[in-house]
């Protein structure tokens, strides 16, 4: 995907980078290593990988190949707020259906270890709408927060109503 999308647009190279979090299987490294504007960092502290997601201006998902388990990685998705570009390889996967109606998700399908042309189109799309647009966060969590949970909880326990 990455070769390509420099083929495509060599321009970008210069203007995006991608950074690789957590385990990186062997059969992919020499790979990774060898695509420019890749920068692997391998498996990180909690807090540095959500430290990471924090400065990005998007986040690429690459989804399981089975689709009876969630990707570990899910939720930190969902609540860093950023757009994400998810890669589903399974029928009915279960990370589009954990994202729900969220805003803020673009989903293509690989098949065969490869993106339609039309799904090629999609993630150019995405990169550039992030170039344009760089920091633009599309949804808030803040249903999330402690503070909300706690505030809704001892709503439903006042007993005065």
């Amino acid at each position: 995907l990455l070769n390509k999308t420099w083929a495509a647009r060599p321009d970008w190279q210069e203007r995006v980078s991608v950074h690789f979090y957590g385990e990186i299987f062997p059969e992919f490294v020499s790979a990774l290593l060898d695509t420019p504007a890749v920068t692997l960092h391998g498996l990180q502290a909690r807090d540095v990988s959500r430290n990471a997601m924090l400065g990005m201006h998007g986040l690429l998902h690459i989804g399981n190949t089975t689709d009876y388990q969630l990707p570990s990685k899910s939720a930190e998705y969902l609540a860093s707020g950023k757009p994400v570009f998810h890669l589903s390889y399974v029928e009915n996967d279960p990370f589009i259906a954990f994202w729900e109606n969220q805003p803020g998700l673009d989903s293509v399908s690989v098949l065969e270890g490869a993106l339609s042309e039309e799904g090629f189109e999609i993630w150019l799309n995405w990169v550039e709408g992030l170039l344009a647009a760089p920091g633009n966060c599309m949804r808030t969590t803040q249903a999330c927060l402690l503070e909300t949970v706690g505030r809704d909880y001892l709503r439903c326990l006042d007993l005065s109503e």
